[in-house]
């Protein structure tokens, strides 16, 4: 027989009745918490992916240009909190300076090269990095003289 009592906050509580004793199945016990424990891992993963640091668009894996023009090469980044930005020629950190300037407006990164010349010819990567992981996008300049027709040009004709 089960006896109600009230206490002082209004509740209703059964005083002396027997509740059934539970039986737990130990094994389904850990399977469900290996399932929660991989869920919890698959969701932090979704959330790292979701803010470290990406290359999210906009370099083109080649851009060939005639010399003494001026090279723009424009990208979106993302990443939370905001990533630190390097730029690489031929894996050495660019300094911006004379020719070379970097322009950042929220996620558009800009390095535009004035007055290219051969020597601007080569590996770019732009390298972004914040506390959750890093991303590096890549292009491949190439420099061509006034009046020559680029490399790339003449190998394409050749196919046709």
């Amino acid at each position: 027989m089960a006896i109600h009592w009230q206490d002082y906050c209004g509740m209703s509580i059964l005083i002396g009745f027997a509740f059934p004793r539970l039986k737990v199945n130990r094994e389904k016990l850990g399977a469900f918490d290996d399932a929660l424990a991989e869920h919890q891992r698959l969701k932090q993963a979704a959330i790292v992916e979701e803010l470290r640091a990406k290359v999210v668009r906009g370099l083109p894996d080649v851009a060939t240009i005639m010399e003494d023009k001026t090279l723009c090469l424009t990208c979106i980044i993302s990443g939370d909190p905001y990533p630190e930005i390097t730029w690489y020629k031929n894996e050495k950190v660019i300094t911006f300076q004379d020719r070379y300037k970097m322009e950042v407006k929220g996620t558009v990164i800009t390095i535009t090269i004035e007055n290219v010349c051969s020597e601007d010819t080569g590996k770019f990567s732009i390298h972004v990095k914040n506390k959750w992981g890093s991303e590096t996008g890549r292009v491949t300049v190439s420099v061509y003289k006034r009046g020559k027709e680029p490399k790339e040009l003449r190998d394409e004709q050749a196919l046709v």
